[in-house]
């Protein structure tokens, strides 16, 4: 599926066919099942980023700072004290 905004592409996970008469018990087959399971890794892996970045409470609280483009260094520099933390 391609975003409205950009050219970016977002990968979106395979659904399991819909229960008819013919099939009550739909499974999907192995290659959908690793790709979905693929996928929920790295949204898993960028979902804990995110709240590792977010333990720095000045990305959680309302930012009054009225200095153009700092809130780009603020999750610049939370990001790089995320990967810190990780790195030891």
């Amino acid at each position: 599926m391609q975003s409205a905004s950009s050219g970016d592409r977002m990968d979106i996970p395979t659904q399991k066919p819909r229960k008819r008469q013919k099939h009550p018990h739909p499974q999907l087959s192995e290659d959908p099942k690793a790709a979905n399971t693929a996928l929920s890794h790295v949204r898993l892996f960028i979902a804990h980023a995110i709240g590792g970045m977010q333990r720095s409470n000045i990305l959680v609280h309302t930012f009054r700072n009225r200095i153009e483009h700092f809130e780009d260094d603020v999750i610049g520099i939370c990001a790089g004290l995320w990967n810190l933390v990780l790195s030891y």
